[in-house]
């Protein structure tokens, strides 16, 4: 669904631009066509372009990130635009009366409260591209051998036989159709086998031999569980 959006933004966006300009546009010529001499009709209008623009920017610049595949700052885009427009909506029905200080001051400080928290959602891109581990890299089980597999390849000598080791007790694993626990059991084990890579990888051995035991437990749990469900 991501792709598809990607793949299409422009379109899309040109859909939502000239659906806004033919609503507004074709509703006031027909039944208040005065106010295009008002400066704050064409301020408001500003105000919603400049909102679409950011959009724009962002969708075309902002490529998802490597771990988890989102877009932090167009997560802020989406509430900033609906903000806007709905403000400015709401200020069409008074524009004939309203001042510009009404429209400029409301528009600046949501606009500022927005730079924050692009601010924030870019640290988070660079908190995502430092700890991978925290991002879930595997989401299925018949992947754990191979993942295991290539971090051994990788990692620090001290720690590539526990890791294979692990590969080789994933071996033969395979998805079970069960229950939410079930699923909750498989995503902790795939939160884990992230933190080893991360521990094997910065030779972290005090570390890694605590997570293996906590992964190996939760393999027990899996089993358990699995046995349970086929009675």
């Amino acid at each position: 669904m991501k792709s598809i959006f990607k793949k299409y933004f422009i379109l899309i966006w040109l859909v939502f631009v000239a659906i806004y300009h033919l609503v507004v546009f074709l509703l006031f010529n027909q039944f208040a066509k005065d106010v295009f001499e008002k400066a704050s009709f064409w301020t408001i209008y500003g105000c919603m372009m400049f909102a679409f623009l950011v959009w724009f920017i962002t969708g075309l610049l902002e490529r998802n990130t490597k771990f988890g595949g989102i877009s932090p700052i167009l997560t802020f885009i989406y509430p900033y635009i609906f903000i806007i427009f709905l403000m400015t909506t709401i200020m069409l029905f008074f524009v004939k009366h309203i001042l510009l200080v009404f429209i400029i001051i409301p528009f600046g400080i949501i606009s500022a409260i927005f730079i924050i928290l692009i601010i924030f959602a870019m640290m988070n891109r660079e908190w995502i591209k430092k700890n991978p581990q925290k991002v879930l890299e595997v989401l299925n089980v018949e992947d754990l051998e191979n993942y295991f597999e290539d971090v051994a390849s990788k990692c620090d000598e001290s720690c590539k036989n526990v890791v294979y080791d692990l590969a080789t007790l994933c071996d033969g694993l395979t998805s079970i159709k069960g229950s939410d626990k079930l699923n909750e059991l498989e995503k902790r084990l795939f939160e884990y086998a992230s933190f080893i890579k991360k521990n094997a990888m910065q030779a972290e051995e005090i570390n890694i031999y605590n997570n293996v035991d906590k992964f190996k437990k939760l393999l027990q749990e899996r089993e358990a569980l699995i046995a349970s469900l086929n009675e």
